[in-house]
């Protein structure tokens, strides 16, 4: 007698996403998340639903704390380098001030509605960055699979995309403790800080390594893993091929951050 075929997700979970224990359920990919990646990425890809949004919610909410607890520090940090900047320009040419001191233009700079407007953009784009981040990420790993020979749904790849960004959570919410008790960097990205110019410095210019440092760092290490996972199990294709396209998204990621600092360097020589 012939056995009959293997579902290929024959431990996912059976109920319909928006059962009474939803909630529950939720809690429980969040456990395994951490624990059994990989079978919490197999229940993701069998029944997505809206579980996409969950981990977007609380990634959003835990980055927006960050920020917004950082942005004292922040406008005293940015205060203090404009300061210097004006300092300066001032030096060098005070005719172009038209009689203002530099405390004069500071102050302009640093006013309320300048400072509100600030701040309104720097929790927007926070915001912002996350949802287009996922969603962008999601677009990319849907097109890779498929060429791979992945047969999975946006949908699928959006949840599984979404959940790997877990890590990011544990990072933004020790973030917002540091910058609770006064703690600030104003390079928090990886090992970035190695090669930054020093503030307030004209002469410094933007290193190429940056983009690339900027990426060695555990939650990112953390990241690349469960995409690996999520990519193999929602396309169903060998983890040689998830790897290459979890290096795809890397190199593209470094790849835009070097046209952002050459774009920097040049627009630095055109009006330095």
């Amino acid at each position: 007698m012939q056995s009959p075929p293997i579902e290929p997700f024959a431990d996912a979970y059976v109920d319909p996403p928006d059962s009474p224990s939803d909630d529950v359920r939720l809690s429980a990919l969040a456990v395994d998340i951490v624990l059994h990646p990989r079978s919490a990425m197999r229940r993701l890809a069998a029944h997505p639903g809206r579980r996409w949004l969950w981990p977007m919610v609380v990634l959003a909410a835990a980055a927006l704390a960050s920020t917004a607890a950082s942005l004292p520090a922040r406008r005293a940090f940015d205060s203090a380098v404009t300061q210097a900047e004006i300092q300066s320009q001032f030096e060098k040419s005070p005719e172009a001030f038209g009689g203002q001191t530099p405390d004069d233009v500071l102050q302009m700079t640093s006013s309320t509605p300048f400072a509100a407007v600030g701040m309104g953009f720097s929790l927007f784009g926070t915001i912002l960055s996350v949802v287009v981040g996922i969603a962008v990420a999601a677009a990319l790993f849907h097109a890779l699979g498929t060429v791979l020979g992945g047969q999975q749904s946006f949908t699928q790849m959006l949840t599984i995309v979404s959940w790997a960004h877990v890590p990011f959570v544990f990072r933004d919410l020790l973030q917002f403790m540091r910058h609770a008790t006064g703690g600030f960097d104003p390079n928090p990205s990886g090992l970035s800080g190695l090669v930054a110019c020093v503030p307030g410095d004209a002469s410094c210019v933007q290193s190429y390594w940056g983009p690339l440092l900027a990426r060695v760092e555990l939650w990112n290490v953390w990241y690349w893993f469960l995409l690996v996972v999520g990519v193999g199990v929602v396309c169903h294709v060998s983890r040689r091929k998830a790897l290459v396209a979890v290096a795809v998204l890397v190199l593209l990621q470094v790849a835009l951050g070097l046209v952002g600092v050459l774009t920097t360097r040049q627009l630095t020589g055109m009006f330095g």
